[in-house]
């Protein structure tokens, strides 16, 4: 191989890993139903590729909840500090994120707020796997929220009258993969938008 190919070779291997991300957004609701006025609670965190344009870019079923402790197989996330609620700004509250999305391929990471490196005026979490490997960065990153209902019956649950949620961008991570990988691993169907038909195990509510 040529140095000018070997060259090319590595910077595309860089750009690769460099230029994968995903945005992290806590998020909560509320929902109406025919057994009772709220129902149950959606609450937990969303992963997005991009910034959503509007509520046809957030799926209202497609999240992680918001767990005390993701070990021995849990998946959801888990935040410590005051920094974790939807309305809170994520810097410098958060003490400690760790997520866990699927167990095969092993996608558990954790960040802490005291492991990383100081990139100008940014703080940048160093994001490990569950073997403390070095697997990427995140850092905070705020001032993005949404707030979304749907219509009753949604993706042909007749018991759900109507879905309202809204949340708040946390972070922003560089990693090799983004959020589709990990809602394909999770087994949460991809590419669908409200109003169309969902298998009704890919709901996910906190225990």
């Amino acid at each position: 191989m040529s140095t000018i190919a070997y060259v090319l070779t590595i910077m595309v291997a860089f750009v690769h890993v460099t230029f994968g991300n995903f945005d992290m957004y806590r998020m909560h609701g509320q929902q109406e139903t025919t057994e009772s006025k709220f129902g149950q609670q959606p609450d937990g965190w969303m992963l997005f590729n991009d910034t959503p344009r509007n509520c046809d870019d957030v799926h209202p079923f497609k999240f992680w909840p918001d767990r005390s402790d993701v070990s021995h197989g849990r998946r959801g996330v888990v935040c410590e500090g005051k920094g974790c609620w939807v309305d809170d700004w994520p810097w410098p509250n958060i003490k400690r994120v760790e997520m866990h999305f699927c167990k095969e391929p092993d996608y558990h990471f954790t960040i802490y707020k005291d492991k990383g490196r100081q990139d100008g005026d940014t703080w940048m979490w160093t994001l490990f796997d569950l073997y403390n490997n070095k697997k990427g960065e995140c850092f905070a990153y705020g001032g993005v929220d949404w707030d979304c209902r749907w219509p009753p019956h949604l993706n042909g649950h007749p018991w759900l009258l109507e879905r309202h949620m809204w949340a708040q961008r946390k972070f922003r991570c560089i990693h090799e993969l983004d959020a589709t990988d990990f809602v394909k691993c999770a087994g949460i169907p991809d590419g669908r938008k409200a109003g169309e038909d969902m298998d009704s195990t890919a709901v996910t509510f906190t225990a």
